[in-house]
C-alpha cells in the first residue's frame, strides 16, 4: 500500500468533504445556538444541531473507515479526517447528552 497525501478513491473525497463540512457546520451552528437571543426552545435546538453534527461527522469516519480497510486506500488526509471524524462525533454525543442531563 502505497501512501499518498490526496485520496484515489471517491470514497475518501466523501470523508474528507464530510468532515469539512461538519467542522464548517459546527462554527456555523454556534452563531445559531448563543445563548444570549434564542428563547424556551433553546435546548432543544443545542441538542438538535450537536446531534446533527454528530451525524455528519460518524459519516465520515466510517466512511473513512470504509475506504481504508476495504480500498485500501492509503491516503494521509483520510487517516486525518477519520481521526478527526471520530473525534468530532465522540465530542458532539458527550455535549448532547451533558445538555440533556442539564450539566452545561
Amino acid at each position: 500500500m502505497r501512501i499518498s497525501i490526496l485520496p484515489k478513491s471517491i470514497l475518501g473525497w466523501w470523508s474528507v468533504g464530510l468532515v469539512f463540512a461538519s467542522v464548517v457546520f459546527g462554527f456555523a451552528s454556534e452563531d445559531i445556538i448563543s445563548p444570549a437571543g434564542i428563547p424556551n426552545y433553546s435546548t432543544t435546538l443545542r441538542v438538535t444541531l450537536i446531534l446533527f453534527i454528530a451525524v455528519i461527522a460518524g459519516t465520515a469516519s466510517v466512511t473513512g473507515l470504509i475506504s481504508i480497510i476495504k480500498r485500501k486506500l492509503g491516503s494521509i488526509l483520510v487517516f486525518v479526517s477519520t481521526a478527526i471524524g471520530l473525534f468530532l462525533l465522540i465530542e458532539s454525543v458527550v455535549s448532547a447528552v451533558q445538555m440533556m442531563m442539564g450539566v452545561s
